[in-house]
């Protein structure tokens, strides 16, 4: 990723209220426990071992030697996944044949549109690029980050309702060749992108809580914001931070130049072994950057259930969830209130996805009730109710 920065920052990104509102409220039983199954399958280790790998090659600049090489361990990950038909795409750029690596999970309703999730896998460096860039968070993680997404889907056995591709880029440090061309075979082809999603610099966080996460935000993908904003705050530990700084400097600027809607996400604090030869996997943190990922998952999951314009009132009854004090220590109070009285059931899970308690409330139409906590350890957690066709998540810190 090319370090830029934007001298003035122009304010056409406002969000609507009533976006926010009608994503972040509603979820279906399906979808939330979707969510929750497939973020839970992701593994740090996995992407620890990913970044690894793809650190040993020593540099993966785009004219290096080994370029291919890199390109070839892409492929035969996704291969060993179970996405037989990932192939290589390649194009030139200076005299080399340049290598996008890609896997499809096809969709089985509306094949036809597709959500890309991309990550740019060359590296570089500010000496001796050819020889010596080993790009553990720039971008080694995001790599990683595309092949742990992709793998979780298949352990899991996820069937998209549109297609999901997944994209390694190539070339993305020398003018972010790999998703220009993507994207104009794509226009030439006519392909319907419903939305990209691009991980670029997720490593870098040397805090063990309070941990934050960029959104690259782009004109004409607020909706995708408000989406990325809703899944960070509600399945995940991560505080979302929306942000302009890096919008022009990584692929998910080539779909928006596209015309796509598109999303970045990124480390809050910039790695500051950037482009060095210490940009290796011990200054790296798979938890954070897997947390991170688990986002990404979570938005495609989501997105592959209902569209993004669809209002909440037009999917469900009105019903509202309140849990109050946020943070809690010993106890923790929940509200309720159905339109009609249903059979209605209490979860806790914590973040790994795991059952902490559950309670069954009866069939009920308002309800106001407090929740002991005191065997529950400190830590993020996620409450749920579920009625028989739907289910409300609100995130619980417990101090």
């Amino acid at each position: 990723m090319k370090k830029k920065y934007i001298l003035s920052l122009i304010l056409i990104f406002f969000l609507k209220l009533g976006i926010s509102q009608n994503i972040a409220l509603y979820n279906t039983t399906a979808v939330g426990d979707s969510i929750i199954k497939y973020k839970t399958e992701m593994k740090s280790v996995n992407l620890n071992s990913y970044t690894q790998d793809l650190v040993n090659f020593k540099t993966r600049y785009a004219t290096a030697s080994n370029h291919r090489q890199v390109a070839v361990y892409l492929l035969n990950k996704f291969k060993s996944f179970g996405y037989q038909n990932a192939y290589l795409d390649s194009f030139t750029y200076s005299s080399t044949w340049q290598y996008n690596v890609i896997a499809t999970l096809q969709g089985t309703t509306t094949p036809d549109s597709m959500y890309i999730l991309g990550a740019h896998y060359d590296s570089n460096s500010s000496s001796n690029a050819t020889v010596t860039a080993p790009g553990a968070d720039d971008n080694a993680s995001g790599a990683a980050g595309v092949l742990e997404v992709a793998r979780a889907y298949k352990a899991g056995g996820f069937k998209p309702k549109s297609t999901i591709v997944f994209v390694e880029f190539a070339a993305e440090d020398v003018g972010l060749l790999g998703s220009k061309h993507y994207v104009n075979d794509a226009k030439t082809s006519g392909l319907k992108i419903a939305m990209m999603v691009n991980f670029d610099m997720i490593s870098n966080e040397t805090s063990s809580s309070n941990w934050t996460m960029k959104i690259e935000k782009y004109t004409g993908s607020e909706k995708v914001t408000a989406l990325t904003k809703y899944i960070t705050n509600n399945y995940s530990s991560l505080t979302p931070l929306e942000d302009l700084e890096h919008i022009t400097c990584s692929d998910s600027y080539s779909f928006n130049q596209g015309g796509y809607k598109a999303v970045q996400l990124m480390e809050n604090t910039y790695s500051p072994y950037y482009h060095s030869a210490n940009d290796i996997v011990s200054n790296t943190n798979s938890n954070y950057a897997t947390e991170i990922c688990r986002v990404a998952c979570g938005m495609l999951t989501y997105r592959n259930t209902y569209p993004l314009n669809t209002s909440m009132n037009d999917i469900a009854d009105n019903i509202s969830f309140s849990v109050y004090p946020n943070p809690a220590n010993s106890y923790f109070n929940f509200s309720i209130n159905h339109e009609k009285a249903e059979e209605t059931i209490l979860h806790i899970y914590d973040i790994n996805g795991s059952i902490v308690l559950s309670k069954n409330l009866g069939i009920i139409s308002t309800l106001d009730q407090k929740v002991d906590l005191s065997n529950i350890s400190k830590g993020f957690y996620f409450v749920k109710i579920s009625t028989k066709n739907k289910s409300l998540i609100q995130k619980l810190i417990v101090k």
